[in-house]
């Protein structure tokens, strides 16, 4: 599969490490030189040190031939703005990351899938990790 992935923060580079090490075509873009050569040198992905509202971004990336966008950054405007690019590409798969719960409404109306506050996904994860545990040795 053939996944573009928007923003190389926490979230992005780690997406990018477990998508390279599962097999599939990845593509980053990272306006941010650090972290763009970061993830660069961490997996074997088409790093393209840019930003997403640039001109051309998605045909460099490959859109035509992609399956699926997933954005990752902390801004929701450059969330979106990747969804709508996305979805003039017809890429089918398109998933963000939701920074203001407001917002949802606005990705929803693109069929994002969305997720919402990642940390609270993991912090939830992590309790129930921990409660499954307890469960084990009672």
């Amino acid at each position: 599969m053939k996944i573009i992935i928007v923003g190389a923060g926490v979230v992005g580079s780690r997406l990018a490490n477990i998508c390279c090490e599962d097999g599939h075509a990845v593509v980053v873009i990272e306006p941010d030189h650090e972290a763009a050569t970061a993830v660069a040198e961490a997996c074997d992905a088409l790093v393209l040190n840019a930003n997403i509202t640039d001109a051309d971004i998605m045909e460099q990336a490959g859109a035509d031939k992609a399956d699926s966008l997933i954005a990752t950054t902390g801004d929701d405007a450059k969330n979106l703005m990747a969804i709508v690019l996305a979805r003039d590409a017809n890429i089918d798969s398109m998933v963000a990351v939701v920074n203001d719960q407001g917002h949802r409404h606005m990705f929803e109306r693109f069929g994002v899938r969305v997720l919402l506050e990642p940390e609270d996904l993991i912090a939830h994860h992590l309790l129930k990790l921990a409660e499954r545990e307890r469960d084990k040795e009672q």
